[in-house]
C-alpha cells in the first residue's frame, strides 16, 4: 500500500507548496498528513509549518520561562510548549493545546488576590511537592471565601471568547 501512495500525484507538488497548505491547517492535521507521502512528511516536519502553529508571542513566553528552552526545530519547540512551562518567576504556568495550538494559562496562588491570605488563622502558605508552583495557599478556616485572579486579555489566543473558567 505504501508503494501505491508514494507514486500518487501528491509527489508532484513542490514541498514548499505542501508546507504552505499544511500551515493553514492544525497541528493535529499536519501530523496526520505526514502519513500521505514522503513529500507531505518532509513538509509536515518543516519549521515553516510549525512556526505557523506557534503563537505570535511565543518568543516572549520562552523568554519569560524559569528554565532555558533549547530546541532544534519549531516542531520540537511546539511540543515542548504543549507541556507546562513556568513563566514570570514561577508565578504562572503556560502551555499550548496540542491539537489546536491555543494558549492556556494557570495562575499560582501568589498571583491571585485571596482575601485574608496573610492572616494565619485563615490561611497557611505551604510547599507541596506535587504542585507545579513553589507555594500553595492552604485554607484553615473561613467565614467567607473570596479569590480573584486577573490576566491580560492580550495574552490569550486571538478571538478567545470572554468566559470565566474556575477550577478547584
Amino acid at each position: 500500500m505504501e508503494g501505491l501512495v508514494e507514486h500518487h500525484e501528491f509527489n508532484k507538488l513542490p514541498e514548499g507548496c505542501v508546507s504552505a497548505i499544511l500551515s493553514l491547517t492544525s497541528p493535529q492535521d499536519a501530523c496526520k498528513s505526514s502519513l500521505v507521502s514522503t513529500i507531505f512528511q518532509a513538509a509536515a516536519d518543516s519549521d515553516a509549518v510549525w512556526e505557523s502553529f506557534l503563537p505570535a508571542d511565543y518568543r516572549d513566553m520562552v523568554s519569560r520561562s524559569t528554565v532555558p528552552c533549547k530546541c532544534s526545530s519549531k516542531k520540537e519547540l511546539f511540543l515542548l510548549l504543549c507541556n507546562s512551562l513556568l513563566i514570570d518567576g514561577g508565578r504562572k504556568s503556560f502551555k499550548l493545546e496540542k491539537s489546536s495550538g491555543k494558549k492556556s494559562f494557570m495562575l499560582s496562588a501568589r498571583d491571585l488576590h485571596i482575601t485574608w491570605s496573610d492572616e494565619s488563622p485563615y490561611w497557611h502558605w505551604a510547599s507541596v511537592p506535587e504542585s507545579r508552583f513553589s507555594e500553595v495557599a492552604v485554607l484553615r478556616t473561613m467565614s467567607w471565601l473570596e479569590i480573584v485572579g486577573t490576566i491580560r486579555t492580550q495574552m490569550l489566543t486571538p478571538l478567545t471568547q470572554n468566559t470565566e473558567r474556575i477550577l478547584f
